[in-house]
């Protein structure tokens, strides 16, 4: 009876150590610049986020979303105009600047007015918004602030807002999260 429970201990201790070797294995992996790490997760955090709403000059109003950014370990706080309209999310050209950003791409993009607008496109290392988490995430950078607004810095667009469904409380301004 102690000899079995020897060798079954024996045996917990060498799968256990070789996940830890497979495990270590990943990660070195991972760091090497070839292969991307790309992934969601959820963060701790209320499943609400509390928004501000404004009125633009067009009379019409907008939904700023506070949300966390982090590139080449610079890490902003800005609020996004949440634009079920946008594609791809949209940071503004002074907000990429200070993130250090550097794109990877170029090209043109249709505005909602139908005029074409030249933007690169890259990917920062990530942007939290309410409870949610995107890694290695794509964004366009351009001029994108309304009315020179200094407290919006871009777009959340759809390649985050398809992934996380969420509904919107308008009598509490909140974002509730699904």
């Amino acid at each position: 009876m102690k000899k079995q429970k020897i060798i079954i201990i024996a045996a917990v201790i060498i799968l256990l150590a070789s996940l830890l070797i497979s495990r270590v294995s990943k990660q070195n992996i991972s760091s090497s610049k070839t292969v991307k790490k790309v992934h969601s997760e959820v963060v701790v955090g209320p499943k609400e986020t509390r928004y501000i709403e404004k009125t633009n000059s067009g009379g019409g109003s907008v939904i700023l979303v506070p949300v966390i950014i982090s590139h080449n370990g610079v890490v902003c706080r800005a609020n996004l105009v949440l634009d079920t309209g946008c594609s791809t999310t949209m940071l503004d050209d002074k907000l990429t600047n200070a993130l250090g950003f550097k794109s990877t791409q170029s090209g043109y993009g249709i505005m909602a007015d139908g005029s074409k607008v030249k933007n690169i496109r890259g990917e920062i290392d990530y942007i939290q918004v309410g409870p949610y988490k995107e890694y290695n995430f794509t964004i366009i950078a351009n001029h994108v602030r309304y009315d020179n607004d200094d407290n919006q810095y871009g777009l959340l667009g759809l390649n985050f807002l398809e992934k996380h469904p969420f509904t919107i409380d308008h009598k509490k301004q909140l974002i509730k999260w699904l």
